[in-house]
């Protein structure tokens, strides 16, 4: 018990500590690298107890580790200057106040990484991966997963990107207003893709891992106190609330994945959907629509819906043809798909996706087979349901999504 809560502590406090640290040192490698450190002693140091902030323990363990490093190198430009003095003015008896400072920053420094990670001089899938690795505290395989790229292919990415936020002498700071929209997109990508990652269900994980779901909407949350009255910020904190309201549904108590159709409603979290239903709605006074905006009225009619048979698929699909007008991605389409069954039948959602045979991205996506499988069930074309399944099952890589996968696959078999 007390290993698993000391772990929890960690994986919480990784992010805004490594934000705090580079800010510290102005370097990303060197920040992770002592960070790492710090995490290694603090599972040898927390078994017993886990610190009251620790996040200011990880810092100041890293911090002296990157003291150290400095000083080797004789380290000792501008840049740094600050960093070595506040270290050599400090005593034991400044430990409280070292902790109190270190507490003033630590969340102001997780927005800056952010809004760092996420600048314009970077390529928009750079920012976002560097942004994923560094601020959600993903694994590089993690990274490159989500956003279908060669492990290796991600690995010089983000070394790229590192060296020129170093050579390019980036601010580390919350742009201006005026600034803001040119990061802001990406930002709410970082965001949105966080919360896919600890809602899917990834490879040697728990099928949701919750932390991430919360960590997500955190940020979401603290990027609207900043900016209260943007549309799509309100739309994304809105959509996050009515995707994490279905947690407690989504898996049964032996672990198995339960999809959407079969969920019990019981279970979903009323006071989340009533926020989002708030938030959404503030959103669309605003009269600035966006595609957060959209995807949450998506999601609020899952929400507010009795039953699968009582949703409203035709407005969900209206909704999804507004929302390719933002973004008519091949995901998008596949998600649209589902609509489209509800309305037109399933033939017409088929002709649609088959059209997407020869997409490599889609071919390789374990849940584009599912939905396919489900519609060729659908359609009573049972041989081509049991190959998309098959290969569904081949590209998964939860245990949970193969069990849900190999009892459909069972049960088509006997017919």
């Amino acid at each position: 018990m007390q290993e698993a809560i000391m772990q929890d502590a960690i994986k919480k406090a990784y992010g805004p500590a490594l934000a705090t640290l580079i800010r510290l040192t102005g370097e990303f490698d060197l920040s992770e690298d002592c960070l790492q450190d710090a995490c290694l002693k603090a599972v040898e140091t927390w078994k017993q107890q886990v610190p009251d902030n620790p996040v200011a323990w990880l810092v100041t363990t890293a911090r002296n580790r990157a003291t150290d490093i400095f000083r080797r190198r004789q380290y000792h430009q501008k840049s740094v200057a600050p960093f070595l003095e506040l270290v050599d003015n400090s005593t034991d008896t400044d430990h409280q106040q070292d902790q109190d400072i270190l507490r003033q920053h630590i969340q102001n420094d997780y927005l800056c990484l952010i809004f760092t990670c996420c600048h314009p001089a970077l390529a928009l899938e750079t920012q976002i991966a560097l942004t994923l690795k560094t601020v959600a505290g993903l694994s590089l395989p993690d990274v490159a997963r989500s956003l279908v790229v060669g492990e290796k292919t991600m690995e010089q990415r983000l070394l790229r990107a590192k060296q020129k936020i170093t050579q390019a002498r980036i601010a580390y700071q919350i742009p201006a207003p005026r600034h803001l929209e040119a990061r802001l997109g990406a930002v709410l990508k970082v965001i949105y893709l966080i919360f896919n990652e600890g809602y899917s269900c990834s490879p040697g994980e728990n099928a949701i891992r919750e932390s991430l779901c919360q960590e997500a909407i955190s940020l979401a949350e603290t990027l609207l106190k900043l900016y209260p009255e943007n549309s799509e910020v309100l739309g994304l904190t809105a959509l996050l609330h009515f995707q994490n309201c279905r947690h407690d549904a989504r898996i049964s108590p032996e672990g198995e994945l339960i999809p959407l159709a079969e969920q019990n409603r019981d279970l979903w979290h009323q006071s989340q959907i009533s926020l989002g239903r708030h938030l959404l709605d503030k959103a669309l006074s605003l009269h600035h629509p966006g595609p957060y905006q959209v995807q949450a009225a998506i999601a609020a009619l899952h929400c507010t819906a009795t039953s699968s048979e009582e949703t409203d698929w035709a407005q969900i699909l209206m909704l999804y043809d507004s929302l390719i007008r933002f973004e008519n991605s091949a995901i998008i389409q596949l998600n649209r798909s589902v609509a489209l069954a509800h309305v037109y039948g399933p033939q017409e959602a088929i002709s649609l996706l088959e059209g997407y045979s020869q997409d490599k991205t889609l071919q390789t996506y374990s849940h584009y087979h599912v939905v396919l499988g489900h519609l060729y069930e659908q359609a009573g074309q049972v041989s081509e349901s049991l190959r998309h399944l098959q290969k569904a099952h081949e590209l998964s890589n939860t245990g949970e999504e193969q069990r849900y996968l190999a009892r459909m696959i069972a049960r088509l078999s006997q017919n």
